[in-house]
């Protein structure tokens, strides 16, 4: 039974969780993502015309490709370990490569926290990420964001809402020891992810820990988009992602917000008049929206505060199918009398019209 849980921690610790469901080409297969496979530092990820897929042999369990997923498919089980001192919440973390016992709870990669990790830690009144000094230039994990970057985008949110900081405090590796060993475990006792939980558990009772992993699942009830956990105090607070549609190109065929997971994008529908609305909160930045839209009218602007929260719309009635339809005002198709999809088959009809 031994072998059995080492051989089943062993293979949890490398690959990270995936819910390949929710993976935007599992929404669209023209997706143009490449997000896990850009941070992969091992190659492990691959994508072509026919899957995407991960070469376990390669994966390190580095956790890279989690924070970089916009969609939170990817679910590495990572945390920092919560402390209090003097009754003030401190979050350490240390890096693999640092030189502290493996007590501390070390993950395989400080950059792995991604930005919704911090809000989270924020949120729950965590004000200082406290790490032992390690030089990332050598080590090719070091080579994407890093944790300082994410951080930097934490405390731009918070700039632009007027909310205190979040700062990371460097240390040499000795004084993140005893600064770890001089503080008290939560009042809620120690969070433990799954890797947390089955390190607990070789230690405590072997068969509890498998009957435990069989069940535990850290996997997110469902993707919290990072803009939607900070609260909005005014209109000029810095989201991570704003979507934004080009009302001169947009033609109104409403393929953004049927494939919208999040609702980012929508179409509110009244009696007299009809508009998008534009949640940018809403975005993780998928750019699904993006991908399926035929006239490039949509883009997806990165930390800014948000412009356009309406696009009115036009409501007709479509001279063909005598459907409704609407497009947006100021469109260059703004006067047309049929349907997008009308106005699409009568073009391709007239390619085939003889005349005598």
């Amino acid at each position: 039974m031994l072998q059995q849980v080492l051989d089943y921690a062993r293979r949890e610790f490398t690959i990270p969780e995936i819910d390949g469901e929710a993976c935007v080409y599992a929404l669209l297969e023209s997706a143009s993502c490449r997000a896990c496979v850009e941070a992969c530092p091992q190659g492990a990820w691959s994508l072509d015309d026919e899957s995407l897929d991960i070469d376990t042999a390669r994966c390190d369990g580095c956790g890279l490709c989690a924070p970089a997923c916009p969609q939170g498919v990817i679910h590495h089980g990572y945390e920092p370990v919560r402390r209090r001192w003097k009754a003030r919440p401190l979050a350490f973390a240390a890096c693999e490569r640092a030189p502290v016992p493996e007590s501390a709870q070390a993950l395989p990669c400080l950059h792995a926290l991604g930005l919704g990790d911090l809000l989270g830690l924020y949120g729950d009144g965590y004000r200082y990420l406290v790490q032992p000094a390690v030089d990332c230039d050598p080590c090719p994990r070091g080579a994407g964001p890093r944790l300082a970057d994410t951080l930097g985008q934490v405390n731009l949110m918070l700039a632009s809402r007027g909310q205190p900081q979040m700062r990371l405090r460097v240390v040499e590796a000795q004084k993140w020891q005893e600064m770890l060993a001089s503080t008290d475990a939560p009042a809620d006792g120690p969070r433990l992810g799954r890797r947390g939980f089955l390190r607990h558990a070789l230690g405590t009772g072997i068969e509890e820990g498998l009957k435990a992993a069989g069940v535990v699942d850290t996997k997110q009830d469902g993707l919290v988009a990072p803009g939607t956990l900070l609260a909005q105090v005014c209109d000029d607070d810095i989201i991570p992602c704003v979507p934004e549609i080009d009302p001169l190109h947009c033609s109104g065929c409403d393929a953004c917000v049927r494939l919208c997971p999040h609702g980012a994008i929508t179409l509110v529908e009244g009696d007299e008049e009809s508009h998008y609305a534009v949640q940018a909160q809403n975005c993780t930045g998928c750019g699904i929206c993006v991908d399926v839209c035929e006239r490039e009218a949509i883009s997806v602007q990165r930390w800014q505060a948000q412009r356009q929260r309406e696009l009115p719309l036009r409501v007709r009635t479509c001279g063909g199918c005598n459907f409704p339809f609407h497009v947006p005002v100021g469109s260059i198709e703004a006067q047309q009398e049929r349907c997008p999809v009308c106005a699409k088959a009568t073009r391709y009809q007239d390619l085939y019209q003889f005349k005598d």
